[in-house]
């Protein structure tokens, strides 16, 4: 990571205008980003670059420790964690990209389009960094959502396939899962308050008839 941070950071500047052009293309004519905080010049492409190189070696530091767990684990759940871990890195990519080179333009197209007759739009490179990287992990690990959770979700009521980040460009909502020892989902709450939470009557229950192989 500290290898691929050094390596990245000569070109810190160039990652963080390639992150934010398409809100740079956005903009209107004669109008540019500015740095509120006089560290933020050179800290807003440090961190970038940071998460960057992080991302970049996630897969590998990912191995390192399925290397050391593996010599534990049965072969069927081998069979069931190496598909797991190669998915869930590609989705997570695929969700980073979606965000970039997708979602990016439509979002800071509208936001700017949007704003009011005399206001000059003028985004702060260090709130744009932090906008720009919770809508990168966040569409990363909504598109780790697998069909098998979208199928246990529709058997509540929740369709996921509008609120994955494909096709309105939303995050499922907060849910509670019990999960058997083979890995199969077979109980889920579901909630879009964050502050409710399933009653302990309904979890005991659901997990008694889980123990009891119903």
């Amino acid at each position: 990571l500290l290898v691929l941070f050094l390596a990245l950071f000569y070109f810190a500047n160039d990652i963080y205008t390639y992150v934010a052009e398409p809100l740079l293309s956005a903009l209107p004519e004669n109008t540019s980003m500015i740095a509120i905080d006089p560290t933020a010049p050179f800290f807003a492409p440090f961190k970038l670059t940071f998460y960057v190189a992080f991302m970049l070696t996630a897969p590998y530091i990912l191995y390192q420790l399925w290397s050391f767990i593996a010599p534990g684990l049965y072969k069927n759940e081998k069979e069931i964690a190496i598909p797991l871990f190669i998915s869930s890195v590609f989705l997570f990519y695929a969700g980073i990209a979606f965000a970039r080179y997708i979602l990016f333009d439509i979002i800071f197209g509208f936001f700017i389009s949007v704003a009011p007759e005399g206001i000059q739009v003028a985004p702060d490179i260090s709130s744009f960094l932090s906008f720009a990287l919770t809508l990168f992990f966040a569409f990363g690990i909504a598109f780790e959502v697998s069909e098998e959770t979208v199928k246990q979700y529709r058997d509540y009521g929740v369709d996921l396939e509008a609120a994955s980040g494909e096709d309105h460009h939303q995050l499922p909502v907060p849910s509670v899962f019990l999960v058997e020892k083979g890995g199969r989902i077979r109980w889920v709450y579901s909630n879009p308050d964050y502050e409710v939470r399933p009653e302990n009557a309904k979890l005991l229950e659901a997990a008694r008839e889980i123990a009891a192989g119903r």
